[in-house]
């Protein structure tokens, strides 16, 4: 009877480590999830401020010293390296190119006169 219950203690605490492993990889996966899903909406921002501006990936990717593809990757919400990085670089990038724009007295939405 011994064994027995020296068994069933240690089946319990297997079970319960294995509920508590479940529940921490399902928050990991949650936190995933929301973080692919803010990646994803950072990116599509920046893709749409690339093509207001009527750039192309290749372009803005040589201009902050990535590759197109990486670029392309961030765009579309992917996991890349370095991610805030490249997010500060092109920041900078469109700053500048707007600060120019006024400069130079156009818009830099449709490259007309303001």
């Amino acid at each position: 009877m011994g064994t027995l219950h020296y068994i069933s203690g240690v089946v319990h605490r297997k079970m319960e480590q294995q509920v508590k492993r479940n529940t921490i990889l399902d928050a990991r996966l949650d936190k995933l999830g929301a973080d692919l899903s803010k990646w994803e909406s950072i990116g599509r921002k920046y893709a749409s401020k690339r093509q207001q501006r009527g750039l192309s990936v290749d372009f803005v990717a040589k201009s902050v010293g990535v590759s197109w593809s990486k670029l392309d990757k961030f765009e579309k919400g992917k996991p890349i390296q370095a991610a805030k990085l490249l997010q500060a670089a092109l920041d900078l990038l469109y700053e500048n190119m707007e600060l120019k724009a006024v400069i130079d007295g156009r818009s830099i939405s449709n490259d007309k006169p303001i």
